[in-house]
């Protein structure tokens, strides 16, 4: 499975990346050259399923419903706005909170330090953000958690310098 975000793609350039994918996908496209998310999966997981699919249509995320060892699971890829935008979070918890009943895994760029210590690379003392509280508050109902974290608990790395 590869979750991919910020393609910047349209749903033509889109549909171009998901038919060179030997295998399953879907997306939702960017409005504008902004945002977009592509998740790709391999036929080996499918086994000839048809999975159910669901995105928001402004390339912020998109849902799959995959049954992979007669288990189903919600797969999520989201790209969250790079602003402070709570409502953004708010309205993803609602989304989420409909597939509840399964098993989240969740990739993306949720563009939010979780740790505003650890997670970032300035020392300065970050302004309380309202996203975090309410992601971190999704992950919590979610049962939700940071694999990357978990394996390495004091690591500071970063794919952006803030």
């Amino acid at each position: 499975i590869a979750f991919l975000q910020e393609t910047h793609l349209d749903s033509h350039e889109a549909n171009k990346v998901i038919a060179a994918w030997k295998g399953y996908g879907f997306c939702s496209p960017a409005v504008k050259k902004k945002n977009g998310v592509i998740t790709l999966i391999s036929n080996s997981l499918l086994n000839g399923q048809s999975p159910t699919v669901s995105s928001d249509s402004i390339g912020r995320w998109c849902f799959c419903i995959l049954q992979i060892d007669n288990q189903d699971y919600l797969l999520a890829n989201v790209y969250a706005p790079t602003l402070e935008d709570s409502t953004f979070f708010q309205d993803l918890t609602s989304e989420l909170h409909k597939f509840s009943h399964l098993p989240i895994l969740a990739a993306g760029d949720f563009n939010i330090p979780l740790d505003p210590y650890l997670d970032r690379s300035s020392s300065c003392r970050p302004a309380k953000i309202k996203s975090r509280e309410v992601l971190q508050t999704l992950l919590r109902e979610l049962g939700l958690v940071d694999i990357w974290r978990i394996h390495h608990p004091t690591d500071r790395q970063y794919t952006f310098y803030s």
